[in-house]
């Protein structure tokens, strides 16, 4: 049996900060997080959130939905692709299938997205 590697605290860390909105975030649920799926409950990322129109002050203003750069996308590890908001996850998916080098994604058979 092969143990899984283990993801540290530094690593965790510094993908993370990755992201220009990291000092001031206060959301606990980040596609950038190496261990996501160990996460639960709270805000999720901007990134992660559908559109969503509201009215407000006499005018539609839209939430979320727009998509993350791939400066930013190419240290989104594999496995979190799936919970971007559908213009993100779309993008990493189209890099994905032009075969365009993602150096920060992990490949399939390791867990994290940093090398």
């Amino acid at each position: 049996m092969i143990l899984e590697e283990q993801i540290s605290n530094k690593q965790i860390m510094e993908n993370l900060r990755h992201c220009p909105s990291f000092d001031r975030c206060n959301k606990n649920i980040c596609p950038l997080d190496l261990e996501m799926e160990l996460r639960h409950g709270g805000a999720i990322c901007k990134w992660m959130r559908e559109a969503e129109e509201r009215f407000a002050f006499n005018t539609m203003i839209t939430f979320g939905g727009k998509t993350m750069p791939d400066e930013l996308l190419i240290y989104v590890p594999k496995e979190n692709i799936k919970y971007l908001n559908s213009p993100s996850k779309n993008r990493a998916n189209e890099l994905l299938n032009e075969d365009v080098y993602l150096p920060k994604i992990a490949p399939d058979e390791c867990k994290s997205g940093v090398e």
